[in-house]
C-alpha cells in the first residue's frame, strides 16, 4: 500500500478540504450586537470618564457632562 503524503487524497477524492469557507455563511444580529457591545462599551466609558476630566480641570464642559449639570 503507498503511503499518503499530508494534503494529498486517494485519486478520485471529492471531498472537498475543511478549510474552505462555510457557504451562506453570514454575520447574524446577535454577533453584530456583541461586537458593538465589546468595542462600543469600553469607548463610552473612557470618552464619559474623559469629559469628566476635562470638567473638572479646566471648568468647561465638552460632553454628556454638560447634561448632567
Amino acid at each position: 500500500m503507498a503511503s499518503l503524503k499530508k494534503g494529498k487524497g486517494v485519486a478520485g477524492d471529492t471531498r472537498r478540504p475543511a478549510s474552505q469557507d462555510i457557504p451562506g455563511a453570514r454575520m447574524t444580529v446577535s454577533g453584530v450586537l456583541l461586537v458593538l457591545f465589546y468595542l462600543g462599551v469600553p469607548v463610552a466609558i473612557l470618552g464619559n470618564l474623559l469629559d469628566l476630566l476635562f470638567q473638572w480641570w479646566f471648568g468647561w464642559c465638552i460632553g454628556l457632562w454638560c447634561l448632567v449639570n
